[in-house]
C-alpha cells in the first residue's frame, strides 16, 4: 500500500505465496505461507493490498486472517473473520447457521460470515 508493486511468487503447494517487498534499497519479505493453517494469499479491496493466511484445509473451520501493510512493512490493520465448528459433533456437516461465525472478534450471523468472505475474496 505504498504505491509499488510487490513480487508474489504462487504456487508454493499448501503453503500459498510468497510476497517480497522492494524498500530501502532492498528486498523483504513481507509475507509467506506458514503450512496448511496459514496458507499465504493476497486480495485487493477498495485499492488496498491484504495479505490472507488462511485454515480451510482442516474439517471444521475457516479462519482467514487479513493484514494490511505501509510501505514500511508494518501492519496497520488486523482482522480475523472465521467459521467454527459448534461442537455439534457432525463433523462433516458443521458448516450450517449453528456454526460460531466471528469478525474482528465479534459473534456475526452465517450471512454476514458469507458476505465478508466475498467481499474481501472476492468470491
Amino acid at each position: 500500500n505504498d504505491g509499488e508493486k510487490e513480487l508474489v511468487i504462487d504456487g508454493m503447494g499448501y503453503y500459498g505465496s510468497f510476497v517480497i517487498d522492494a524498500r530501502d534499497n532492498g528486498l523483504y519479505l513481507l509475507a509467506q505461507g506458514e503450512g496448511t493453517a496459514a496458507v499465504c494469499s493476497y486480495t485487493i479491496v477498495d485499492g488496498e493490498a491484504w495479505i490472507i493466511h488462511q485454515d480451510t484445509m482442516h474439517m471444521g473451520r475457516y479462519v482467514y486472517q487479513f493484514s494490511k501493510y505501509d510501505g514500511r512493512g508494518e501492519i496497520t490493520d488486523e482482522f480475523v473473520l472465521s467459521a467454527e465448528d459448534s461442537g455439534s459433533g457432525d463433523s462433516e456437516n458443521w458448516y450450517n447457521e449453528n456454526a460460531i461465525f466471528t469478525f474482528r472478534n465479534e459473534p456475526i450471523t452465517m450471512q454476514e460470515f458469507e458476505r465478508l468472505r466475498n467481499y474481501y475474496k472476492g468470491q
